[in-house]
């Protein structure tokens, strides 16, 4: 009997023992989630054209039950005027926003979410609208300041809050694009343009030009122009990328729409593959060393062989017959039917693809 009692008193000293361990356990728990804080933080555009209007967005990552948030939004006002406030989302649930200028330079935003169900994820809190007055060279930090957070629960969110800055700039926005086939033959080579619309004082510009490697390969770059002027360029190719560097010769600017540069490629990769060919890191400077604003456009191209009816890597007889009844309307069009790039496909094709196969063309 009494073994049973120490038996007893040992199991429960242990349950107890293991109830406390928990307990004690529970707020270093608690503490390792309140670390995982929500960031705020201002998406706004580096650069901005002086008289012209922008937006930045209040963004939001990593938020659960949210219900309201408020913050103060201070921006230098002899540079940026503020329009108007739009509302937010969060998971496709609609963050209302109403704000309140206080003074120049200083808005107050508040944010209360409709119910009591909340809101959880990223999204953005609110869109800002503002108009630019400053000249060129001039420049404003939009920060964040007393912010708060507020759960379902009416408990506080931790959260860190980061702002940004906008430079005015008298350039308008130009557009750096590419233009490159949309479809290359297996084994063949072609070039690629990088355009450049209208820009003002251009002097130099960088960026990189990525591609799948598997697909496509850079074989040289060489000088593109504007309005009768040589952008010389200095290029290095690594694995899927190649970058480029242009600067004109002399002080003076160029001003105009052309070309930066012509690259050409060869396509190595199989039948029916396709690559992006994708600017990135790009950045243009003008003779006073300041940026100018650019949009950067990239495209795509896909290998065939032409004459490839059939799709299957390969030009023999059985191409013959297959863009005999595309022709007929027997089958659908494919792109490798189109053996001589005109368009469309007829008889001249079945001509062609017999010449591909005698090894004439």
């Amino acid at each position: 009997m009494q073994k049973r009692r120490r038996m007893a008193v040992i199991i429960g000293l242990s349950l107890g023992i293991s109830l406390l361990t928990s307990v004690f356990s529970l707020p270093s728990l608690k503490g390792a989630q309140a670390g995982q804080s929500v960031l705020v933080s201002i998406d706004a555009p580096a650069l901005v054209t002086q008289d012209s209007l922008f937006s930045a967005t209040v963004n939001i990552s990593g938020v659960t039950n949210l219900d309201a948030a408020s913050y103060d939004i201070a921006f230098n006002s002899s540079v940026l005027e503020f329009k108007n406030v739009t509302s937010g989302a969060i998971n496709g649930v609609e963050i209302p926003a109403v704000s309140n200028p206080r003074s120049p330079g200083l808005i107050t935003v508040v944010n209360n979410i409709n119910g009591v169900s909340g809101a959880s994820g990223s999204g953005y809190l609110a869109r800002l609208s503002f108009h630019v007055i400053g000249t060129s060279s001039q420049s404003s930090n939009i920060t964040l300041s007393g912010g708060v957070l507020s759960s379902v629960n009416a408990t506080a969110i931790p959260a860190e809050w980061a702002g940004t800055s906008v430079r005015v700039t008298s350039h308008q926005q130009a557009t750096v694009s590419i233009s490159a086939p949309p479809q290359v033959r297996r084994g063949g080579s072609f070039a690629i343009v990088v355009n450049i619309s209208q820009v003002d004082n251009f002097d130099a510009a960088n960026y990189d030009i990525t591609f799948d490697p598997a697909v496509l390969s850079a074989d040289n770059a060489t000088a593109g122009k504007i309005n009768g002027t040589d952008i010389p360029v200095v290029w290095n190719k690594t694995g899927g990328k190649i970058s480029l560097v242009q600067h004109i010769s002399g002080a003076q600017g160029v001003s105009g729409a052309g070309s930066l540069a012509v690259v050409n490629f060869s396509a190595i990769g199989s039948p029916g593959v396709s690559s992006g060919i994708n600017l990135a890191n790009g950045v243009l400077s003008d003779a006073l060393a300041l940026e100018i604003p650019a949009i950067w456009l990239g495209s795509r191209a896909m290998v065939l062989m032409f004459g490839d009816a059939t799709n299957d890597g390969q030009v023999d007889a059985r191409d013959i017959t297959r863009v005999e009844r595309i022709i007929a309307s027997m089958d659908a069009p494919t792109l490798g039917g189109d053996a001589n790039q005109d368009g469309k496909i007829d008889a001249i094709d079945i001509t062609r693809v017999e010449r591909i196969i005698a090894r004439l063309d």
